[in-house]
């Protein structure tokens, strides 16, 4: 079997046909558009597979002097620099197979046999090299795979590495979604590029001075690994040496020499410059090792930072490109962590660099503001509630602990994605500050109260004080957010009448009411003329007068209205309890409640308000909380559940009080 000529590969054609393909066929696949995805390819291979399809691509073409590139331009390249042999997935004891170099000065006593599945990066989970998988290999697609997934693995004893181990790949994705677009972008970037500057590369003479594995390596004693001045830009390494025979069903069988030297000289990795990789500034590539895929990892690898230059066709993608995909394995100390596969969505056109990298600043510090600073210390509010435990540092392996950097790590996964593409857009926008950072600042406000309602979910609430303690971590994440996110300035004021819609029933239903004594006498559940008459006009919104889910909440209105005026730019519903010493447990059942529970907070609310006198309210945050309940609308419910806590921890904050006062 030769891999460059033998259609060994199940391809995906855009219109959904399986056919079998040659890996030369699958590089004219690729320049031709039809190779939508292979088949039997798995996520983790992913990454290598494709920098090593572009990286073909690119030679070939250079060698074949062909573009688009053609099977018989390649196969032709192939056989003028003898390297056409060099495909054999199985070769003879001293000639070079695929990804397999022939290997001197190793005592043929001390090869190993390997199962297939450890020639691969071992995604395993947690799996280390001593305790690979079951063998999954079957087909001699299965087999190419597996060897150039191998070179993503760590050096690990008798182990070592290929210069790309651990990178992440940057992709670009056209709308098909397909692997062609991806691989031919790939593949113009290396042609746009040149020699990187500055670099002591060898000369490009033979395809065997940039695919190293047609070479011999050498295991004698004092052989060095190739340094620079003998290897030509871009080039194909392979990891530690391995050489398939044939087995007793005929299957290919691997046989590893167990050697700590490498190939390529370490040095050389400063120097890659690989299109789609990102690199640490002066010295290696950005490996994922020993470090999460999480947020700062992957502004990182797409933007770049102090100390890490991003993947250069991540800031400027060509025409059609309308995602990103992100893949990398994920290593520490020898072990595969997990597999990084990760779509990014991109606008067109991209904007500039120095755009993109000023937002993905932003959108760190803000994602930061709000896991420190508002809620991690609203956490720590609700698990740790009396003071005197909170003077303490707070331990990190300790229970509490552990929770709130468990729920801090979901908080910043979930918007992970979301910070991504906002840099994106951001920087594609001539003006974000108009309306994508104060949208950013809602999606992160979002997340943040997400997160804490998950963790209450999970929380203790038959404690004695438990109601206690989650009414003021609430209150201290609205105010904590209010603060992190300038929420005063670019949201909805927390003093502000609520949803538009709900603001203008509100205003409408208040002002009828002042004026006609029948509606503030009348009975609820017999309302008048005027009323229907009110709810047909142009201020409530189609289908909201005959919405059976919404009667309750008209009824509990009309009450509250009847019992204390509604008036718009008074005191907001939260700021007029917080004042009149509704109390934090009651004020949080009424944050916490939903449906008959909140009908009944609220009639407690007004009932309270009334009884101590006040004169106004604006009605319009509480009207929306109870129209966005009624009607199923959760984010709406979320944004007037924060006005709320936001406006009554302001006033306590203005009165002198503290917002959330010792349970001890």
């Amino acid at each position: 079997m030769n891999v460059f000529a033998d259609p060994l590969f199940s391809v995906r054609t855009p219109g959904g046909t399986i056919s079998r393909l040659s890996w030369a066929g699958l590089l004219a696949a690729a320049e031709d558009g039809s190779l939508h995805d292979l088949v039997r390819l798995q996520a983790h291979q992913r990454p290598r597979v494709v920098l090593e399809l572009a990286v073909w691509l690119h030679l070939l073409r250079r060698f074949s002097g062909v573009r688009p590139l053609t099977v018989p331009a390649a196969l032709a390249a192939l056989r003028r620099e003898g390297a056409l042999g060099a495909g054999a997935l199985i070769p003879e004891e001293d000639e070079p197979g695929f990804a397999q170099p022939v290997v001197s000065g190793a005592e043929r006593g001390s090869w190993m046999e390997k199962p297939l599945g450890l020639v691969d990066t071992l995604f395993t989970g947690v799996g280390h090299e001593a305790k690979g998988p079951v063998d999954r290999v079957a087909a001699p697609e299965d087999v190419v795979f597996a060897l150039l997934s191998g070179g993503q693995k760590i050096f690990v004893k008798d182990n070592p590495d290929s210069l790309r181990w651990g990178v992440p790949v940057v992709v670009p994705v056209d709308a098909t979604g397909g692997l062609a677009f991806g691989v031919r972008a790939l593949a113009d970037a290396y042609d746009a590029a040149g020699l990187p500057a500055d670099a002591p590369w060898a000369r490009s003479r033979h395809l065997s001075d940039h695919v190293l594995w047609l070479r011999p390596l050498s295991l004698a004693p004092g052989a060095a690994p190739l340094g620079p001045g003998e290897v030509a830009w871009p080039f194909l390494d392979v990891a530690r040496p391995i050489r398939l025979a044939p087995g007793p069903d005929g299957r290919p069988v691997a046989h590893q020499f167990p050697t700590m030297r490498r190939m390529v000289a370490p040095e050389l990795a400063a120097m890659l410059a690989d299109p789609g990789v990102p690199m640490q500034r002066g010295s290696k590539p950005f490996r994922l090792v020993m470090r999460r895929p999480d947020h700062r990892f992957l502004h990182a690898v797409l933007f770049g930072r102090e100390d890490v230059d991003p993947a250069p066709i991540a800031l400027a993608p060509p025409p059609g490109t309308r995602a990103l995909r992100i893949g990398a394995v994920a290593f520490e100390t020898g072990k595969t962590r997990g597999v990084l596969d990760l779509s990014i969505r991109v606008p067109t056109p991209v904007g500039p660099p120095g755009a993109a990298g000023e937002a993905s600043r932003l959108a760190l510090r803000l994602v930061g503001q709000v896991a420190r600073g508002a809620l991690r210390p609203a956490l720590r509010r609700l698990l740790q509630p009396r003071a005197q435990d909170r003077l303490r540092p707070l331990e990190s392996g300790g229970v509490v602990g552990r929770r709130i950097d468990a729920a801090v790590r979901r908080f910043e996964d979930a918007v992970t994605r979301r910070s991504l593409e906002w840099v994106f857009e951001a920087a594609a926008d001539p003006d974000p500050e108009a309306s994508l950072v104060p949208e950013l600042k809602r999606d992160l406000a979002a997340a943040a109260w997400s997160g804490f309602d998950e963790e209450i979910a999970g929380g203790d609430p038959a404690r004695p004080d438990a109601q206690l303690a989650l009414a003021r971590a609430r209150l201290d994440l609205a105010a904590l957010l209010g603060s992190a996110l300038d929420l005063d300035a670019d949201l909805p004021s927390a003093d502000g009448a609520g949803d538009g819609a709900a603001a203008r029933v509100a205003d409408a239903l208040g002002e009828a009411m002042r004026r006609d004594p029948d509606l503030r006498g009348m009975d609820p559940d017999r309302p008048p003329l005027a009323y229907w008459s009110l709810l047909a006009g142009p201020a409530v919104p189609s289908g909201w007068a005959e919405a059976e889910a919404l009667q309750p909440a008209w009824r509990a209105v009309l009450s509250a209205f009847a019992a204390v005026p509604h008036r718009p730019g008074a005191r907001c519903a939260g700021r007029a309890l917080a004042e009149a010493g509704f109390g934090t447990a009651r004020l949080s059942g009424l944050l916490e409640a939903r449906g008959p529970l909140l009908l009944a907070a609220f009639a407690q609310a007004w009932r309270f308000l009334a009884a101590a006198g006040t004169p106004a309210v604006d009605w319009g945050n509480a009207f929306a909380l109870l129209a966005a309940d009624a009607s199923g609308d959760r984010e709406g419910e979320r944004r007037a559940r924060a006005r709320l806590a936001l406006a009554a921890a302001g006033a306590l904050r203005d009165a002198g009080r503290p917002a959330m006062p010792s349970a001890a």
